[in-house]
């Protein structure tokens, strides 16, 4: 099931990452979801480049980062051609396309990372973001 491939995806993130990083992943990915729960018809929130020099560090590069997004329902997609996007083409995203978009699966995977984040990490609800 989807939240047994979430499940999967964090304890991946748990065992092959230093908590430090794993505590930046996990705030990272809380943020992408409230974005796209606060922001439903916001294209650009949907979509981050893997080269993002920000996202790849704080995300990308964490075993099990990545795969927690695809459990949600994020797809690999190269950018269009160059005249379609501010993109450079052929450049690799990962995307939350509306048709593949769960609020509830978004809203359990929240939760999740937020329960790991408190009772695998050790982390406080004040050293999370709010959810508004």
């Amino acid at each position: 099931t989807e939240e047994d491939t979430i499940k999967g995806a964090l304890q991946t993130l748990l065992k092959n990452n230093f908590d430090v990083d794993t505590k930046v992943c996990v705030v990272t990915l809380i943020k992408v979801l409230d974005n796209i729960l606060q922001q439903p018809g916001n294209e650009k929130v949907r979509s981050m480049r893997m080269e993002n020099a920000a996202f790849k560090k704080k995300v990308v590069s964490r075993k099990g980062g990545v795969e927690v997004l695809l459990a949600c329902g994020f797809q690999m997609q190269q950018a269009p051609p160059e005249l379609l996007s501010n993109l450079p083409s052929g450049e690799e995203c990962i995307v939350l396309k509306p048709e593949k978009e769960s609020t509830s699966l978004l809203v359990k995977t929240r939760r999740k990372l937020t329960a790991c984040a408190i009772q695998e990490l050790g982390m406080s609800a004040d050293d999370l973001p709010k959810f508004k």
